[in-house]
């Protein structure tokens, strides 16, 4: 993931704690990586759990399409746990789409997932 894209997810991250803050990944054909959307975090306990409107996350999409990016996945903070999918997020993963979350633990971490299967490790090392 390019250094610009792991930047703006830890300034949205610490933007918006003490909640959870989450949006979507894009991607141009064959170069990975190259957008992320900020959504707002609809969830009543947005302290500890994301969840994205549903009418912003199409807005979302249609924007997405019509700019010539595929989503590729989505992303959501952690403000006090590691940059691990939790009970929850896995029960609500999405088959063929990156998950990517941002741990403001300690120093900061992010990580890729792809279901329980760690998608290409920690990304800020």
């Amino acid at each position: 993931m390019r250094d610009f894209i792991t930047k703006r997810l830890m300034y949205e991250a610490r933007a918006h704690r003490p909640f959870e803050s989450c949006g979507l990944l894009m991607a141009l054909p064959d170069q990975g990586v190259s957008w992320i959307s900020n959504l707002m975090n609809v969830h009543p306990d947005a302290l500890n759990h994301f969840r994205i409107d549903d009418d912003d996350l199409m807005h979302a999409y249609h924007r997405a399409e019509g700019l010539g990016y595929s989503v590729v996945g989505y992303w959501h903070s952690h403000i006090d746990t590691p940059a691990k999918p939790s009970r929850y997020d896995l029960d609500r993963s999405v088959p063929g789409m990156i998950s990517v979350i941002v741990s403001l633990l300690g120093h900061g971490d992010i990580t890729a997932w792809d279901g329980q299967i760690p998608y290409g490790g920690h990304l800020l090392d």
